[in-house]
């Protein structure tokens, strides 16, 4: 399987990457800089070890969405919009995760960044929201168990099973949290757990689903 991270040269996206690169994925690193996605790209092979060197590819976000068959963005907020509207193409027929969280997150007033991707695109893309409240930190724990679940919104029930499915490939246990516009809720949640971080000095907080088979 060939996954995207548009911004993944940051550290959710890194991590997302080491991930997925060590369940046996290709992870293509998307970048507006080619040359910094190309670096990071190395660094993550390096980190993993020379036999998944080949695992990781430093594009462009446009080629990293071109070549993928399911996309993650992990842009910040600032300029989300406009970035996916310019990759409308590339991203046609596809799964694209969101894990971009409008900033600063707490308002359930207003869509989430997952709706407002899915209104710049259109129904031609498969948008799920996930990912907002995962920790970079824990994500790139590799020697840790991830205990975190990962909330999963979205209005194609299909597309979210085939995100759950995906994530499994990466060690993470992706929760069916109900339609895109819940991606609000779980906005807000992401400024509670930014709020507990900071209460007890830490950075990897995180949410556990209990009560499940």
């Amino acid at each position: 399987m060939k996954i995207a991270i548009l911004g993944g040269t940051g550290e959710e996206g890194r991590g997302l990457a080491l991930r997925w690169a060590r369940g046996g994925a290709e992870v293509l690193i998307g970048s507006r800089e080619r040359s910094k996605a190309e670096r990071i790209a190395s660094e993550l092979g390096e980190r993993l070890g020379q036999s998944s060197a080949r695992a990781f590819r430093g594009l462009d976000n446009r080629e990293a969405a071109g070549n993928a068959e399911i996309v993650v963005s992990t842009l910040p907020h600032q300029g989300h919009r406009e970035i996916l509207e310019g990759l409308r193409q590339e991203l046609e027929g596809k799964i694209l995760m969101v894990a971009t969280v409008v900033w600063p997150p707490g308002s359930t007033d207003h869509p989430s960044a997952a709706e407002e991707a899915q209104t710049v695109l259109g129904d031609s893309v498969r948008v799920v929201a996930a990912f907002q409240t995962v920790s970079a930190l824990a994500l790139q724990a590799l020697d840790q168990e991830m205990h975190e679940d990962v909330l999963v919104c979205g209005d194609d029930a299909a597309a979210c099973q085939e995100a759950i499915d995906c994530m499994r490939q990466g060690g993470l246990r992706g929760i069916k949290s109900g339609a895109l516009k819940h991606a609000r809720i779980v906005e807000a949640i992401t400024a509670l757990m930014l709020q507990i971080n900071k209460n007890y000095g830490v950075k990897s907080a995180g949410i556990h689903i209990t009560g499940l088979d």
